[in-house]
């Protein structure tokens, strides 16, 4: 499966009650043919796959870390939940993250590298999910030697997503949750 992300744009579902302003919107696409939509915002982010919908959604921030639920819409059932520390040393988000009745999931970034400069735009990334059973991968590779067209945090990168399992949504969309987290928490062109 591929992805591309696209312009800031609003969501808004009035059937779901689901509004997420600004956010980050990135079609999925599998033979060039969009399959479904996963919109990012700062607190909540929703995945659109065939008949599947899910949310992530900030529940709590406690002892210092950030509490994400992952619910299925049409049943409005919590599957899983993400919990990413906010004080940490590391290059990396550091991250736990289960869905019910599966073993946990380690996320492990191989590589992120963000670069802007007055000549070019680079940013390139490789990482995600794994457990005993089955794993996600998420890997882009952007290059524009024009600067001034996108801050970085809003670069257009296209990539691919390797799954194992490709009918788990849910970590479909909870590691395209976490790369855009890495992505955002780079970012220094403000």
């Amino acid at each position: 499966m591929q992805f591309k992300k696209e312009i800031i744009k609003n969501y808004r579902d009035t059937d779901l009650d689901i509004t997420i302003e600004r956010c980050q919107h990135y079609l999925l696409l599998d033979n060039r043919k969009i399959v479904g939509h996963f919109y990012s915002g700062p607190d909540n982010s929703i995945g659109v796959l065939n008949d599947t919908y899910i949310v992530i959604k900030h529940s709590i921030i406690k002892s210092l870390n950030s509490h994400y639920e992952v619910r299925n819409v049409h049943n409005n059932a919590i599957v899983g939940e993400i919990i990413i520390r906010n004080f940490t040393f590391s290059m990396s988000l550091k991250v736990s993250f289960e869905i019910i009745h599966k073993e946990p999931y380690t996320w492990q970034v191989m590589e992120s590298i963000q670069e802007w400069s007055i000549i070019s735009v680079f940013s390139r990334f490789y990482g995600g999910f794994f457990n005993d059973t089955e794993n996600i991968v998420i890997h882009w590779n952007y290059k524009s030697e024009n600067p001034l067209k996108h801050r970085l945090y809003r670069i257009p990168i296209e990539g691919d997503i390797q799954m194992t399992n490709p009918s788990n949504h849910f970590l479909l969309f909870a590691g395209l949750f976490l790369a855009e987290r890495e992505f955002q928490k780079h970012h220094t062109d403000d």
